[in-house]
Parts: C-alpha cells; sequence; structure tokens
C-alpha cells in the first residue's frame, strides 16, 4: 500500500495563517472516527528561557465542532503548517492527537520543520519523543532546543511514530466542515521528505502555538575611512545588537574579505567572552568568521571590526556583506558598498593607549594622508573633545607649515579645528595628536569622530569607539 502524507494551508481563525498537513489514503475512511482514542500523558522537555521572557500564544484556531485528530501507529506522517505572527522563540505547541489503536501504542515524535513554498521540508529545526502516544491541547508540548520564530515565516508540525510496524491503514485528520476555513488544494508525500498537491478536503485541526517573544539580532555595518583611496586602509565595523528578550546563544558573525581588499587585522569588543575568529593572512583574501561562543544578554552588544587595504582601483565599487547569527534567534544579513575614489586625503585616527581608564590621559594620533598626486591646499583637520572626557593638550608635526588649532580651555568641552595653513606634497602626511582626560565610568563608550578636507580634494572621516577599562 502507498504511503503519503497530506498538507493543507489554511488561514486560522483568531491569529493568523495556519495549514494542515494530513496523512491519508484510500483505505482509510470517516469511519475511523469512532475508534476509541487512548489518552496519555506526554513528558515535557524544558530549554534555558530568562525569567523576563513571557510565554504568549501565538498562533492558534480551536472550534468546539472539532473532533480530535486520530493516527493510526503505523505508516504516518501527519502535522500542520502555520505562519509565526510573533517574532521570538517557540515556547512550545499544542496539538489534538490520540492514537486510533487501543493495543501496541508507540511514543508519539513531533517535529519542528522548516516551510519553501508552502510545502514542508526535510530541514527540522527542533523534535521530541514523547512518552505516551498522543497529546491534547491542554498540553504543551516543549522541545529541547531553541527554536526560532520570525513573524510572517512559515513552520510546520511534523508527528509521527517511529518505530512502529507497517500497517494496512494511514492515520488522517478527522474533523468538521464549516469552520471558517478556505478549502483548497492539499499536497501529500510518499515518504514524508518530497511534496505534491493532492485534492481531499473536509478534514480540520484545533492546534496552538505558544512563543516567548522577541525582536532577534540585529546588525549594523560602518565602513570607515570614505570613502576609500586606492592603497588606503578600510575598517568596517560590525555592531550585533540582541533586541530579543532572550539571552542569544553562541553568536557568529558571516562576512568575507571584499572583492578589491586584503585583509589587515581584525579586533573584537563589546560582551564579556569576546570569542575568537578564523581570518585569512594578512594580505590575502578569504571568509572571516567570528564566534561569540557565549551568550548574550538582551539589548547587549558584540562588535567586530574589520580593516582591509584597497588594492582595487577608482571607480570600483567595494561591496561587504555579512551575517549575524545565533543557535535560538533570527539571523540577520546587512550590506555596504562603496565606491573606491581617486587617491585624495586619507587618514588614520590611533588612540593611545588602550583600553583608557578614568582619570587617565588618551592622545588620539590624527594622521592625514595625500594620496593624490598633487598638492593638498590648506589642510583641515575637523574634530571634538569627545563626550566622556576633557580637553587636555594639542600637538601638530608634518609638513613645513604645521598651522595652528582653535581648542577648548584646559578641562573644557568642545570642538577642535586644526589648519595647516599651507600644502600637502603628493604622499606626504601632518599628524595632530589631541590628549584628553578620561571622565567616563569603566563600561563607557568613548566615540571619536574626525574629518580631514582641503581645498582642492576630497574630504575623508573616520570614527574611533574605545570602552573605558
Amino acid at each position: 500500500m502507498t504511503k503519503h502524507v497530506q498538507v493543507r494551508t489554511r488561514i486560522a481563525k483568531q491569529v493568523g495563517l495556519a495549514g494542515i498537513l494530513m496523512a491519508a489514503t484510500s483505505g482509510c475512511t470517516m469511519s475511523c472516527r469512532s475508534v476509541l482514542c487512548l489518552v496519555f500523558a506526554i513528558a515535557t522537555v524544558s530549554f534555558s528561557v530568562p525569567s523576563k521572557a513571557q510565554l504568549t500564544l501565538d498562533q492558534s484556531y480551536t472550534a468546539s465542532t472539532d473532533l480530535s485528530t486520530q493516527i493510526n501507529i503505523c505508516c504516518a506522517f501527519i502535522g500542520q503548517t502555520y505562519t509565526a505572527g510573533i517574532t521570538g522563540v517557540l515556547g512550545g505547541v499544542s496539538v489534538d492527537v490520540q492514537s486510533l489503536e487501543s493495543t501496541d501504542v508507540y511514543n508519539l515524535h513531533v517535529a519542528i520543520r522548516t516551510v519553501s513554498g508552502g510545502l514542508p521540508t526535510t530541514t527540522i529545526l527542533g523534535e521530541v519523543t514523547l512518552s505516551s502516544g498522543g497529546s491534547g491541547l491542554s498540553q504543551i508540548i516543549m522541545f529541547p532546543q531553541s527554536i526560532p520564530q520570525v513573524a510572517g515565516v512559515q513552520y510546520a508540525i511534523v508527528v509521527d511514530y517511529p518505530g512502529a510496524p507497517p500497517g494496512g491503514n494511514q492515520g488522517f485528520w478527522s474533523g468538521t466542515t464549516g469552520n471558517g476555513y478556505p478549502r483548497g488544494d492539499d499536497v501529500y508525500s510518499y515518504d514524508g521528505k518530497s511534496f505534491a498537491f493532492f485534492a481531499q478536503n473536509n478534514f480540520d485541526l484545533d492546534f496552538k502555538t505558544y512563543v516567548y517573544p522577541g525582536a532577534g539580532l540585529n546588525l549594523h555595518s560602518v565602513a570607515s575611512p570614505t570613502p576609500p583611496v586606492p592603497g588606503g586602509l578600510m575598517t568596517y565595523t560590525f555592531k550585533v545588537w540582541n533586541q530579543s528578550s532572550v539571552e542569544a546563544v553562541h553568536e557568529v558573525l558571516n562576512t568575507q574579505v571584499p572583492a578589491g581588499t586584503t585583509f589587515s587585522s581584525l579586533k573584537l569588543s563589546g560582551t564579556a567572552d569576546l570569542g575568537s575568529c578564523t581570518t585569512p593572512a594578512e594580505g590575502d583574501s578569504g571568509p572571516v568568521v567570528c564566534h561569540e561562543n557565549s551568550v548574550m544578554k538582551p539589548n547587549s552588544t558584540w562588535t567586530i571590526r574589520l580593516t582591509v587595504e584597497i588594492t582595487a582601483p577608482a571607480g570600483k565599487v567595494l561591496t561587504e556583506s555579512a551575517t549575524a547569527s545565533s543557535d535560538n534567534l533570527a539571523s540577520t544579513s546587512a550590506t555596504v558598498d562603496n565606491t573606491v575614489q581617486p587617491g585624495g586625503l586619507n587618514m588614520r585616527v590611533i588612540p593611545s593607549p588602550t583600553p583608557p581608564v578614568q582619570g587617565g590621559l588618551l592622545t588620539y594620533a590624527f594622521k592625514t594622508w595625500n594620496q593624490s598626486s598633487g598638492v593638498a591646499v590648506n589642510e583641515v583637520l575637523t574634530t571634538e573633545v569627545p563626550p566622556g572626557t576633557t580637553f587636555s593638550g594639542i600637538t601638530i608635526s608634518g609638513t613645513p607649515g604645521v598651522g595652528s588649532c582653535s581648542t577648548p580651555a584646559v578641562g573644557g568641552t568642545g570642538p577642535v579645528i586644526c589648519k595647516e595653513g599651507s600644502s600637502m606634497k603628493a604622499d606626504s602626511t601632518w599628524t595632530v595628536g589631541m590628549t584628553v582626560e578620561v571622565t567616563a565610568a569603566a563600561g563607557t563608550v568613548i566615540t571619536e569622530t574626525a574629518t580631514a578636507s582641503s581645498d582642492n580634494l576630497a574630504s575623508t572621516t573616520v570614527t574611533v569607539d574605545n570602552t573605558v577599562d
């Protein structure tokens, strides 16, 4: 006898889209409703969720006219598809599943699968085998895995009896009509792996899904300095932010040294366990993979800084794409595009000593480099004493016309503007050193942004962050 599984996509009456995955064959008739159902206590399996997370009912369809779902112990893959309405972590599901058999009952296996094109796939996000052959709507089936839920994304619950002997009848969802579900095409499977469309009507299901709400991971990518110039350095700052209400477990950042550049260096900051990265050798290209190896508390960040050297000519678009993921939250991706400009001004900002400490001095060395083939006329450095510090002193070195600066008084805050007052020859440098006193407490991020410009070349802006130790 041919084994197959049927699936139907439906709209849930109360809270959103839902669907039914049904197993049936011509040997299964509605007379199966009269077979005695067995009800057993199920085993619940829990996973770690912070106490602040509130288990919330997401998708649900219940109707008093529906019969319990009944399933033979043999042969059947049955289940449902549903579209999540809340982003977060799946807390559990409830399905009304009872065995049609009065003897030889096998343990019920429940799995959450991904869905593609409205059909279940073979990818299992989480699974559990119960200690009984059935479960009811009053019981929440929980999973040992943390299963992400993303609003608007469809998932499938698939149920079967592993290890049951072969038999002559298939299980099916048994229900009544007139409950608000639109009728449409079903799909079937011979093996529980590949699905195709099949017409089957008049089957319904009661079900519920529960979610620990959370917004998931967010990724912000920034390139600096911009625009990039041939032969210069550019740093991509990837800031991963846990916007959920639960801890993000084992975050991973996947990216690639962009075409037209080579690897220079990498730095991590943020969470307690900064983790480790695999990178190409300096001067090479290839993948960059960073593992945080711990957890990120809600509303915390993890920052990766990838510095590359520009090998591409002017006019080339540098594309940097990165993806942040974790074991239990939805992944997120970000892409940054920057066009390489003809050689102009380039600037590096080097803070020292690092990490800064409260009450100590911190010096920013702003090194401006004329990468063009001509002179840079009247260079200007514009910056500001960063929040969490006060002005202490300034030095200038480099070109013959060293220039002058306007600054706040010692102990004050405000803008710092330095004018070179002459010209910089091609491939020459001009360096400004600004020293500040750190007033911020430990854990504060000090952000310093500076812009180098001239009368005749493109300007460049650089930002550096340092956390007070």
